[in-house]
């Protein structure tokens, strides 16, 4: 794809389903003098439009979306566009979640109570070509590493901890099949598999362990 932006600087695609955060972030970036916003989007799907249309050459993805979610719009901007640079936005100091998307073509992690000069830092580095990981999940990483702790998210796969999150937030394997545009047979089986190897019986008990491992939040619950 072929990219114009101004003389230096990088060309970046925000994507935040909350206006005055995503606000904050734009003037944030743009303030640096060398990061261009060149696009803004609400949900997975809009990005990935706009990933077509304004060809950026990094998303900044809050993972805590509506819509597809963070996994499958990962997923389909990587389809979209394997060059593009994805950094996530994220609430979660969890490792399991990180590595997660880090296994689905994340380039960058960042947490939402880092300073914003660390966000700053992740997209210079993704444009770089480099990984970036806030240096915080990347300490809990290690010392699960080290102490030998395991967290049941770490069993299962990038799609079924995707699968978790929707049952999480409620939704029926009908409604998460059209979401996902799979079929309910599919989405059934990996439901299935989720229950399975979590050993939970019922939806409330993995929305339990995804909020207990901050995989989702409240809000969804207003």
């Amino acid at each position: 794809m072929q990219r114009t932006s101004k003389i230096g600087s990088i060309r970046v695609i925000l994507v935040e389903d909350e206006i005055l955060v995503r606000s904050l972030i734009k003037e944030r970036l743009e303030a640096t003098g060398n990061i261009e916003i060149v696009g803004e989007a609400i949900n997975g799907e809009e990005a990935v439009r706009l990933v077509k249309k304004r060809s950026p050459e990094v998303v900044v993805l809050d993972t805590n979306l509506t819509g597809i979610g963070a996994i499958e719009a990962t997923r389909l901007l990587r389809r979209v566009d394997d060059s593009v640079r994805l950094v996530a936005l994220s609430p979660n100091v969890d490792p399991s979640v990180p590595l997660r998307l880090l296994e689905m073509g994340v380039d960058g992690y960042v947490t939402k109570s880092s300073m914003p000069e660390e966000l700053e830092e992740a997209i210079r580095e993704v444009h770089r070509g480099r990984k970036y990981l806030d240096p915080r999940v990347a300490r809990n990483i290690v010392l699960d590493q080290v102490s030998g702790r395991m967290s049941p998210l770490d069993i299962l796969t990038p799609r079924e901890v995707e699968i978790m999150t929707w049952i999480a937030k409620g939704k029926k394997v009908a409604e998460i099949a059209d979401a996902l545009a799979r079929s309910p047979k599919t989405i059934s089986t990996l439901r299935s598999r989720v229950f399975r190897k979590l050993d939970v019986n019922s939806d409330v008990e993995v929305a339990l362990l995804a909020i207990r491992h901050r995989l989702v939040n409240l809000d969804f619950l207003s």
